[in-house]
C-alpha cells in the first residue's frame, strides 16, 4: 500500500470553493505500482480534524480545477460556487452538525479529473475492478495522512462513485457513514439502462465482449457474470449493517433506475441496518445550479449533522 504525501494547493481554497475558513491540499501516492493523485479540505484552524470524509465522484470527463472547478460530475468541487459543495457541507446553520471535518477526494486511474490543468492519476483505469481496490488502499492511506484523531470515517459516492463506495465495502471497508447519491447499484439490470450509459459501464470492463446495443439474454454468459460481478444489490449480504446508509435519488433521474435504490434500501433494512431514503423532486443525475440540487446536498448535510458528531 503506498503513501500519501501532500502539498498546498494551488488556487488558494477560497478560490476553489468560495470560502475562506478551509485548507486545500493535493495529494500524491504511489498505490499499486501507479501514480495517483486527488484533493484534500479541511478546516484551517488546527489542521485535519473531525470526521474523515472520502468523497468518490461520479463518472464522465472532468475538467481542470484551476479552470473549471470541477472533477467530474462531482458534487464535492463541482458547482463549487452554488455552496453544495463538500468543503462547506457545514455552512449552511440548517444543517448542523461538526464545525471541523477533513475530506479527502481521489482521481481515477487515466485522469477522469486533473488537478492544475494537466496532472492526473496514471494506469489504466477499470470500471468495477482495480477501481475499487484503489479506494481500498487510498481509505486506508489517507487514515494515515490525515490522522484527524478522530473515529468516525465516512464513504461518500455519487453514481459511478456509489458503486465503488459499496463494492469496496463488500470486501471489508466498514465506515460510520455512507451516502450514496444517484449510485450505480446494479450492473446487472442492463436492459434499463440507455446504450449511453451501457457504452460507459462496459467501455473498461476487462474481457467485456458485447455491445451497448446488445439486450441482456443477447450477451455471452462472461459478459453477464462480469456485470454480476460489479453489482452492489447481489452483495448486500456482505455489506456493513453497522454502517449508518444515505440513498439519495432524483425525480427526473434519468440514468439511475430508481428500484436500484428501492432494492438496496428494502435489502439492507432488513438485515438490519439503519437506512435513509431520499428522494427529491426536480432532481436529475448530474448536479447542476438548481433547487433540486441545493434539496439534495442539503439532506446529505443533515444526515451527516445527525449522525457525526
Amino acid at each position: 500500500m503506498g503513501i500519501l504525501t501532500a502539498s498546498t494547493y494551488s488556487p488558494a481554497a477560497g478560490a476553489v470553493h468560495g470560502t475562506t475558513n478551509t485548507t486545500a491540499q493535493e495529494w500524491t501516492g504511489d498505490i499499486d505500482n501507479i501514480t495517483q493523485y486527488g484533493l484534500a479540505f479541511y478546516t484551517t484552524s488546527g489542521g485535519p480534524a473531525g470526521p474523515l470524509i472520502i468523497m468518490l465522484r461520479g463518472g464522465g470527463a472532468g475538467g481542470s480545477i484551476t479552470d473549471n472547478k470541477v472533477i467530474g460530475n462531482q458534487g464535492a468541487v463541482g458547482i463549487c460556487e452554488t455552496g453544495y459543495s463538500a468543503p462547506v457541507l457545514w455552512n449552511d446553520s440548517s444543517a448542523g452538525g461538526p464545525s471541523t471535518y477533513t475530506v479527502v477526494m481521489p482521481d481515477y486511474r487515466e485522469g477522469g479529473g486533473s488537478w492544475n490543468g494537466g496532472t492526473a492519476s496514471s494506469g489504466t483505469d477499470e470500471f468495477g475492478g482495480a477501481d475499487v481496490e484503489d479506494v481500498i488502499q487510498i481509505y486506508s492511506a489517507a487514515l494515515e495522512l490525515y490522522d484527524t484523531g478522530d473515529s468516525q470515517r465516512v464513504i461518500w459516492g455519487d453514481s459511478r462513485g456509489g458503486m465503488m463506495a459499496g463494492l469496496a465495502m463488500a470486501r471489508g471497508l466498514t465506515p460510520d457513514v455512507c451516502i450514496l447519491r444517484s449510485p450505480l447499484l446494479d450492473t446487472a439490470d442492463y436492459d434499463a439502462f440507455d446504450d449511453a450509459t451501457r457504452a460507459t459501464i462496459i467501455a473498461d470492463i476487462p474481457g467485456f465482449a458485447g455491445a451497448n446495443t446488445d439486450t441482456w439474454s443477447e450477451l455471452s454468459s462472461r459478459d453477464q457474470e462480469l456485470l454480476k460481478a460489479r453489482s452492489v444489490n447481489s452483495k448486500l449480504d456482505q455489506l456493513p449493517t453497522t454502517t449508518k446508509y444515505l440513498v439519495v435519488w432524483g425525480e427526473d433521474d434519468t440514468t439511475i433506475p430508481r428500484n436500484q435504490c428501492e432494492t438496496f434500501v428494502a435489502g439492507m433494512r432488513k438485515r438490519g441496518a439503519e437506512v435513509e431514503f431520499q428522494v427529491i423532486r426536480e432532481f436529475a443525475h448530474a448536479i447542476s445550479p438548481s433547487t433540486g440540487t441545493e434539496l439534495a446536498y442539503l439532506a446529505c448535510r443533515k444526515f451527516l449533522a445527525k449522525h457525526l458528531t
